[in-house]
């Protein structure tokens, strides 16, 4: 959604809604995006300084790394964006520019909703995953494997029984 800002007058708010489709969006064979992420917020020039104000929800589809399962996560975020038509100085690259006096709200909150993404995907903090011996879910209950030794402790096992 383009916003036209040419008509902004100081003190005064353009407020806007849309939806950013990020379904088609691959993340390593995932797709965590099947609903359209809703963006809402103002734009406002404050002592000649053009602020956006927003906010973006949706819901993830996401699958854990250590278990496996699917679920579900929310995810609403605040982003505050300074605006202008042109950097005062080369170094400050957290102002957006304007191009023709309107911005692309999608190009500026697509890459917020990405970078907002965790790295490591889990269903809990505190997942137990899945047993590497027989695939069995730890988080339901532990497994009859006997835990793996080491070989390369086999001499001090040794010291120890005897």
């Amino acid at each position: 959604m383009i916003l036209e800002l040419r008509a902004l007058i100081e003190g005064e708010a353009i407020p806007f809604t849309d939806a950013l489709d990020l379904s088609a969006l691959d993340f390593s064979g995932r797709y965590l995006f099947p609903e359209p992420v809703r963006l809402t917020g103002a734009v406002q020039k404050r002592t000649g300084i053009i602020q956006l104000d927003g906010r973006y929800e949706t819901t993830m589809s996401m699958q854990c790394d250590r278990c496996g399962k699917p679920f579900g996560r929310a995810l609403s975020e605040p982003l505050i964006v300074t605006l202008a038509k042109q950097r005062e100085a080369e170094d400050r690259e957290d102002i957006v520019l304007l191009r023709n006096d309107a911005c692309d709200l999608h190009e500026i909150f697509e890459p917020a909703v990405i970078l907002s993404v965790p790295s490591k995907i889990l269903c809990s903090e505190d997942c137990a995953g899945l047993c590497p011996r027989c695939g069995h879910d730890l988080n339901e209950s532990s497994c009859d494997c006997a835990p793996e030794a080491d070989p390369r402790w086999d001499a001090l096992r040794a010291l120890i029984d005897e």
